[in-house]
């Protein structure tokens, strides 16, 4: 003060709550809360051992939040345990640290589902930030094809691929003709022959580039060729006036030899120009055909096309800096392997639950994998655990983490201990089903909001169909804020519910996926 220094000592950390200008409440902190809920269970647990679990928290949280060292962050943590606080502060954060020469558009961020990502960009405003580029996993793959493409095959061979298409041998096969107007302007034998003339020392697509630079000057040769032909020349005086506007952009007299021939060749150019972009684009390059000869198949995955194409055509995109996926536990090793293909220069940031995985497959996603993975790509992970729940009751977690992580009952914090017993009932069929789901919709506070989750959709419809005061979620294109939902697990993820009603358990359940989406109630 006044150009002095003065010594001091901070005896206690006031925390007040304010609401449009009034004072809610105060309660003493040894950090700053920012996630309401921790304020809310703060205000309603005022104890020095909430105070030191909520410290704890917020120590966890921030170092994963402020982490700009680790080219690779995976955050393990157990549902309620601030992962999507976690990863809504970081994307704030990197943007404020890195204003200067970081925009928005520079980040990506990997969404379970669509819900979740309207639910990010209502909350990232409030921040302070713009929100960065986010979408699924399956939107991302729409963005590496040009086409429409029907797609047999639901399993992928991304990792297999990968291991054979740098010296891989192509054929005649594995190009198509390039034509304009109905004429063949080089056949696929032709292809083959220019593919040739590159350096078998290069790996395949440095070679299709290469290719690609020898076709293009093949015709642009041609073009200098035919520039110089006089009755090519003479078509320039047959041009009309909207023509001469659309090639040169004015209206021309060449005077000179020399100007007709330039005209004459921009001409040729511009008639050219989709042959030309058929080039450039490698449309003349047979990426099914490609994958039926490496893997010896029929069939084709929407996965392993894209990333042959990503591969082959050299689509990688190395200006992205940030890549953040959410729910990571849902990925397969190939789609983690198509990521770290697509943008070889990120840093990431992958956050999930190692137990809470939905992903339909014999080999489901170990973390341990995972970081093998991307250690084989020369990048470290760093691992942060985060093992306090403060979203669920105490009931409630005791009933997710005992389906899912068992072995962690003794690592796993609760913050909200007590609450009530989830609640289960049998029903023999459909319609029963729907008379309890009426009678504890009853019981239900209208000012709360509560999820009936399935299974799958066709149920989630059936019971909208007959429930009529729900939202469905899949039509629904953000979360209410009260009210009832209807809609799969799968679209649940991510998202947290005051109330929850299981309605159908069964063999193919992720029970521990489900449980924890209810803070308060569970019904099953």
């Amino acid at each position: 003060a006044n150009e002095r220094t003065i010594d001091v000592t901070v005896a206690t950390r006031r925390q007040f709550l304010l609401h449009n200008a009034v004072l809610e409440d105060v309660f003493d902190t040894d950090v700053a809360i920012q996630h309401p809920l921790l304020v809310k269970t703060l205000q309603a647990n005022k104890n020095s051992q909430m105070s030191s679990i909520t410290a704890t928290i917020q120590q966890e949280q921030n170092i994963i939040i402020r982490d700009t060292q680790s080219t690779a962050l995976l955050v393990n943590g157990i549902a309620g345990s601030g992962k999507t606080s976690v990863v809504l502060q970081r994307i704030a954060y990197l943007l404020y640290r890195y204003r200067d020469n970081l925009v928005s558009s520079d980040m990506l961020l990997l969404t379970p589902n669509t819900l979740f990502t309207n639910y990010i960009n209502q909350v990232l405003p409030s921040l302070g930030e713009k929100s960065p580029l986010q979408m699924t996993f399956a939107q991302l793959l729409t963005t590496f094809i040009n086409k429409s493409i029907p797609f047999e095959s639901d399993t992928s061979h991304v990792q297999d691929l990968a291991n054979k298409l740098d010296d891989w041998v192509l054929t005649a096969a594995d190009f198509k003709n390039i034509t304009l107007n109905d004429v063949t302007i080089f056949s696929q034998a032709d292809i083959k022959q220019f593919f040739e003339q590159t350096s078998k020392a290069m790996s395949l697509t440095k070679r299709i580039t290469a290719l690609s630079s020898i076709l293009t000057a093949e015709i642009e040769s041609r073009i200098e060729q035919a520039s110089k032909d006089g009755k090519v020349q003479a078509e320039l005086s047959d041009l009309t006036d909207s023509q001469q506007e659309k090639i040169f952009g004015r209206l021309i007299s060449p005077s000179s030899d020399l100007a007709v021939q330039k005209a004459t060749k921009r001409m040729l150019l511009w008639r050219n120009r989709k042959l030309l972009k058929q080039i450039d684009q490698k449309a003349w390059l047979n990426i099914s055909q490609i994958i039926k000869s490496v893997l010896n198949t029929h069939q084709i995955n929407d996965l392993d096309y894209t990333f042959t194409r990503l591969k082959l055509l050299d689509l990688a995109q190395k200006n992205l800096r940030f890549v953040i996926i959410d729910e990571i536990q849902d990925y397969s090793l190939d789609q983690i392997l198509f990521l770290l293909t697509a943008f070889p220069k990120a840093h990431w940031t992958l956050v999930g639950d190692q137990f809470q995985s939905i992903l339909e497959s014999s080999h489901p996603l170990t973390f341990n994998n995972l970081m093998g993975l991307f250690e084989s790509h020369h990048i470290a992970v760093t691992q942060r655990n985060l093992y306090t729940s403060y979203r669920s009751s105490g009931a409630i977690t005791k009933a997710f983490i005992k389906h899912g992580s068992p072995n962690l009952i003794d690592k796993v914090n609760t913050i909200q201990i007590g609450g009530k017993e989830p609640e289960l009932i049998e029903n023999q069929d459909f319609e029963s089903l729907l008379i309890n789901l009426k009678s504890e919709i009853k019981q239900l506070d209208n000012g709360e909001l509560s999820a009936i989750i399935t299974s799958d959709l066709h149920l989630a419809q059936a019971i909208h169909d007959q429930i009529k005061q729900t939202v469905l979620g899949t039509t629904a294109e953000k979360l209410p804020a009260s009210g009832i939902i209807v809609l799969p697990l799968t679209l649940a993820k991510g998202l947290e519910f005051d109330n929850v009603i299981i309605a159908d358990v069964n063999s193919k359940y992720y029970l521990d996926t489900a449980f924890s989406r209810a803070s308060r109630t569970l019904i099953i």
